[in-house]
């Protein structure tokens, strides 16, 4: 009985052992993911930095802006009221 009970502990002994390692390889992976993350950051801020746009006489548009139409009509289900009460539309229909 005991035998069997000192393998059980043996063989869950060595499992804890493999999961520790694999948890140390992984925080080591994880920190080295981390480190190529900021670097790759960095690298894509300072770019961005250095660009210069050049400046237009007032009125004018840069090149690559297009002109926004702005007598264009936008449709949206916005609705000003306590939510729920919807009646405005009956309201106007009715007799006063």
């Amino acid at each position: 009985m005991c035998s069997l009970h000192c393998h059980q502990t043996q063989v869950l002994e060595q499992q804890i052992a493999n999961l520790k390692e694999k948890e140390r390889m992984l925080l080591k992976d994880n920190e080295d993911l981390r480190g190529k993350q900021r670097d790759l950051e960095a690298s894509l801020v300072v770019p961005a930095l250095n660009c210069v746009t050049p400046l237009q006489p007032r009125g004018q548009l840069a090149p690559e802006q297009e002109p926004v139409p702005s007598d264009e009509d936008v449709e949206t289900e916005l609705y000003i009221g306590l939510p729920g009460v919807r009646c405005s539309n009956r309201r106007s229909g009715q007799a006063k």
